[in-house]
């Protein structure tokens, strides 16, 4: 027997609203940062898109050491790059897809 699950994304909100988590924004192409530092041969939905509990978050925010090639075992430089790339991407800005 196979268990089939189904993740219940939020509905993306409007533009300028409140990000609340539905990750469409990274489904739809990566951003600039994620080009920059995973590599610009990345496809969507972006490979630092992480699905935590009810929404999705940026693993580049959350654990840059994760996703950035050579910062693996240096799990130090997380919380200074995590704060930078919060306010590079404008994370609680409003959301700014189309």
């Amino acid at each position: 027997m196979t268990a089939d699950f189904v993740i219940l994304t939020p509905q993306k909100p409007a533009y300028g609203l409140p990000c609340n988590g539905c990750g469409h924004c990274c489904q739809a192409q990566p951003c600039a940062l994620a080009l920059d530092l995973i590599g610009a041969d990345i496809r969507c939905p972006c490979p630092a898109l992480e699905w935590h509990g009810d929404r999705y978050r940026c693993g580049l925010v959350l654990r840059p050491n994760h996703y950035i090639p050579g910062l693996a075992e240096k799990p130090w430089v997380n919380g200074m790059l995590s704060a930078t790339f919060r306010a590079m991407l404008g994370v609680g800005c409003g959301c700014d897809s189309d």
